[in-house]
């Protein structure tokens, strides 16, 4: 039953950023072709938005209303998530964030994996001690990164 609160929470923090990186972009950035030009540039990039680019045109043709953003997977949204704030931030805030959030490629992976053993239920989540310490750590991401989108803050949380 616990899984239950994680999942929500995942999902809330999934929400957050797809419609900060489609709404609530402060540099309103344009998600056009220089847009997905430019990002295609950011390392492993370039194959998921072709994949999410692909499942759009195809839902396109079988007319379901949809759009790119909700082809994208959660560690595609954390790419943009990242590809988008780090440019337009001024260097304390950049500090502050490449500090807080860390979305290093290393780091989106350990998100989509973590993500998927609750999104994709998985019996057994914490299989041994140190899994307690990698999910608070998860979580916190989680957190941070709403935070980060509603506060449009950079301080780091009180532990």
């Amino acid at each position: 039953m616990a899984s239950i609160g994680i999942h929500t929470q995942i999902a809330f923090c999934e929400i957050a950023i797809r419609n900060f990186v489609r709404f609530k972009n402060p540099y309103k950035l344009d998600f056009g072709e220089k847009f997905l030009t430019d990002l295609k540039k950011s390392p492993g990039a370039d194959i998921k938005i072709d994949r999410a680019e692909g499942r759009f045109e195809n839902k396109k043709r079988s007319q379901t209303e949809t759009d790119l953003f909700d082809e994208l997977d959660f560690d595609e949204e954390l790419i943009l998530f990242r590809e988008i704030m780090k440019p337009n931030l001024d260097a304390n805030e950049k500090a502050h964030f490449e500090k807080f959030v860390n979305l290093e490629d290393s780091r989106i992976e350990f998100i989509k994996n973590m993500r998927n053993e609750v999104m994709h239920s998985k019996p057994e989540i914490i299989k041994k001690h140190s899994d307690i310490n990698e999910w608070l750590k998860f979580l916190q991401d989680c957190q941070y990164f709403i935070r980060t989108i509603e506060d449009n803050t950079f301080a780091p949380f009180p532990r």
